[in-house]
């Protein structure tokens, strides 16, 4: 296993889960679109939203690893057209509401439904602008090695 085959995965299950699907078309108006690799000439934006986009982030694996480790960084975007809420003297931006609240979570929840699930990770959520807002993510999957079993571990 290797980095885009976690990715790979990990895409097939967005496109595909409805309950993903409907929150997307619902409360973003599109359908999801997934990223798997990113060109920096060409970055997902606003008019993208909502998507996922997956970037390899590095790995530690090897024969004699005790566990292979693949890290992978997961950006987020969001675009709300609602105005930010005002009640009282408290202001809430939606586009951050719906990213912490909906969208990053769901697409958490699908890929730890997977093979090979994420099992720690580390985030920021970036401020709004103009109703879009974006996420980053890094996280670890793991996976046990054990000499002699399974697949090559530079593989």
């Amino acid at each position: 296993m290797n980095t885009f085959d976690i990715m790979d995965t990990w895409a097939q299950a967005l496109v595909i889960d409805a309950e993903l699907g409907a929150l997307c078309t619902t409360a973003f108006g599109a359908p999801l679109k997934v990223f798997v690799g990113l060109d920096v000439a060409h970055e997902p934006e606003k008019k993208d939203a909502p998507y996922v986009c997956l970037q390899p982030a590095g790995d530690e694996r090897g024969p004699e690893a005790e566990e292979h480790r693949w890290g992978i960084i997961i950006y987020f975007g969001v675009h709300v057209q609602a105005k930010p809420d005002k009640t009282a003297n408290i202001v809430t931006e939606p586009a951050i509401v719906a990213m912490e609240r909906q969208f990053a979570p769901a697409v958490m929840r699908v890929l730890a439904g997977t093979t090979c699930p994420p099992v720690v990770g580390e985030g920021t959520t970036h401020p709004a602008k103009g109703g879009y807002a974006e996420r980053d993510m890094v996280v670890t999957v793991r996976e046990p090695n054990v000499i002699g079993i399974g697949s090559d571990g530079w593989q």
